[in-house]
């Protein structure tokens, strides 16, 4: 009799076990992540509140959901972060669509290889844009400068160019070229011609700091 019940009791375990698995598998679904555009995203964020799941989209934006659950999140940088229910995601059709999030960038002013806020710069900057060269085709950089930049060019020989600012020549003055200078201490003393070996045509901009900067 005990035997009997025993294996009755076994039996219903098993059955039990058997009908959880079967609900467990039953219910494991693929969720498609994309964007608005249908291509997969991949490596997007998805867990609950409490993060009993979670987990990221593989390479075919793919992310195994194998339980119930109440709300998933989805967090992707540079989309927007949804939150949906298990009710919302099976209206979807498993398909999670993420809207790409605009940003507006402030204006940056590249100055060398330091970039800074506009409103940032305490002095005073004049700056050629490749427009302006093109539209008043200096001979030389050094005239693009008196040109357009506010910078006085001395000029001691035919196409010679040296740019003072305030009163510095241009031993005292930095040049420098994408973030390269292109003088330094062991220079002498007064006019450089530095300015002159950079090809006015090649130049995308032209920034003059007036000031220690």
């Amino acid at each position: 009799m005990k035997a009997q019940r025993l294996r009755s009791a076994c039996q219903g375990i098993l059955r039990l076990w058997m009908t959880v698995a079967c609900c467990q598998v039953s219910f494991a679904q693929d969720l498609l992540v994309t964007d608005e555009k249908g291509t997969p995203l991949i490596g997007v964020e998805v867990f609950t509140d409490d993060f009993n799941v979670a987990g990221v989209t593989n390479s075919d934006g793919i992310f195994r959901l194998n339980r119930t659950v109440t709300h998933l999140s989805f967090n992707y940088l540079g989309y927007e972060r949804k939150r949906l229910s298990q009710a919302e995601i099976v209206k979807r059709d498993y398909l999670i669509v993420l809207r790409p999030v605009s940003q507006l960038i402030e204006e940056v002013i590249i100055l060398g290889r330091n970039e800074v806020r506009q409103e940032e710069i305490p002095f005073r900057i004049e700056t050629v844009t490749k427009e302006e060269i093109a539209s008043t085709q200096p001979q030389t950089s050094a005239d693009a400068l008196h040109q357009h930049g506010g910078v006085f060019v001395q000029k001691s020989q035919m196409g010679g160019g040296s740019p003072v600012i305030r009163g510095f020549e241009a031993n005292r003055v930095l040049l420098v070229v994408d973030g390269v200078r292109m003088n330094n201490a062991i220079y002498r003393n007064g006019h450089l011609q530095n300015a002159i070996t950079v090809d006015q045509a090649i130049l995308d901009k032209m920034d003059v700091i007036f000031g220690p900067n």
